[in-house]
Parts: C-alpha cells; sequence; structure tokens
C-alpha cells in the first residue's frame, strides 16, 4: 500500500496539501507545521518547540498504541530527526506538534487500511510518499 502527501500551501501558520490512496483519489485534506517552525510562534504555546515538518521523502507506515490519544494509530517510521510522527484527526494547526493532521474520517479509514495489511494471508508492507508539490 502507497499514500501520497502532497503539500501545496505553505502558511506562516500551517503546511496544507492532501492526502491520496493508492490510486491518487483524495482521502483527507491535510495540515502540518510550517517549515522552520519555531519558538514564539503565535497560539502554538509550548507546542512552538517543535521542529517543523518533516522532511518530504518516503517513509515505512505503521500502526501502534498511542498513550497520547488511547488507540492505536498510523506512525511513521524511520524519519530523520524525528520520532512519533503519527497521522491523526485534527482541524486546526494547534492541534499538531508535528504530525500529519487528517480528518476523522480519514483517519479511520487509515487504520482500516493498515489493520487489513496485517491480517492478510501476505503480509503487504505501507509506506506514504511525502511531496513538496507547490508553495
Amino acid at each position: 500500500m502507497l499514500l501520497t502527501l502532497q503539500r501545496n500551501k505553505e502558511t506562516a501558520a500551517c503546511t496544507r496539501g492532501v492526502l491520496l490512496d493508492e490510486w491518487d483519489r483524495v482521502l483527507s485534506r491535510t495540515i502540518e507545521p510550517p517549515l522552520g517552525w519555531g519558538s514564539g510562534l503565535r497560539g502554538y504555546g509550548d507546542k512552538a518547540k517543535v521542529k517543523g515538518r518533516i522532511p518530504a521523502g518516503w517513509y515505512a507506515l505503521d500502526l501502534t498504541y498511542s498513550p497520547k490519544f488511547g488507540k492505536k494509530l498510523p506512525i511513521l517510521r524511520y524519519v530523520p530527526g524525528f520520532e512519533g510522527v503519527r497521522i491523526h484527526s485534527g482541524s486546526k494547526p494547534e492541534h499538531t506538534k508535528g504530525c500529519v493532521l487528517v480528518t476523522r474520517e480519514a483517519q479511520g479509514q487509515i487504520v482500516e487500511l493498515l489493520k487489513s495489511l496485517r491480517d492478510g494471508h501476505e503480509k503487504e508492507e505501507a509506506f506514504i510518499r511525502v511531496l513538496d508539490v507547490g508553495h
């Protein structure tokens, strides 16, 4: 399975994009921190200590238990300089500390897709490709 995150708009408050399935159908609009997110960003409080958005590239996707959310959520593996980058629901830039925010419906779809890959007879791997399309 391959998901694609296409980033297409950069503002001072966030990076916006879309998450596509392997057939290039839109699963959700996305929100991430802006590039080079640093201290002092208005409205973020202690969340401003986050490094910013993850670099473009290919990352393995897994489904693991999140103590913060109390359930299994998708997590991106092997992201250089980052740990614990998840795909979870949220609707405002303040809802992320560096994760990829999607709609609640899309979060559920991705979790179900990852579960089905895990439960299948042939264990298929899952990846996400992160692209900077335009800003």
